[in-house]
């Protein structure tokens, strides 16, 4: 398994590969430009955020996370996720969000904050609250 672990990347990220991504942005981190995007060839991605992750542009293809293939989302108390749609999974996993995740859009005004496709088994547990 590939580990990353970012502070400041300005222009947005891709993970790509052939096997397995732990990617972590850390509390003091940032994300920006295009958000960061999972490569459908990667086994599986698995992105833990304590930081901020927030496309630049709020373009119809800036999201926040979007995955093209197997991810897992764990974004902690104090991380903030935000894009055209905060996190799009086009693939099996999981999104677990004890921090914020919004979308650019706006509530009425545009697609939902967390979305998977409509035939891929992504789940979703927002709101959670704080780790204990």
């Amino acid at each position: 398994m590939t580990s990353i672990t970012l502070d400041h990347y300005a222009s947005g990220y891709i993970l790509t590969g052939s096997g397995a991504v732990y990617f972590t942005v850390t509390a003091s981190g940032t994300v920006g430009g295009t958000g960061v995007a999972v490569s459908s060839d990667l086994a599986v991605a698995n992105i833990v955020n304590f930081g901020l992750i927030s496309t630049a542009h709020g373009a119809a293809s800036d999201d926040g996370i979007e995955a093209y293939g197997s991810c897992n989302v764990f974004n902690e108390a104090g991380g903030q996720i935000a894009g055209y749609v905060g996190v799009q999974i086009d693939g099996a996993g999981e999104v677990n969000n004890y921090g914020t995740v919004s979308s650019i859009a706006g509530p009425g005004g545009g697609p939902s904050t967390i979305r998977p496709q409509s035939s891929c088994p992504a789940a979703v547990s927002s709101a959670m609250g704080p780790r204990a």
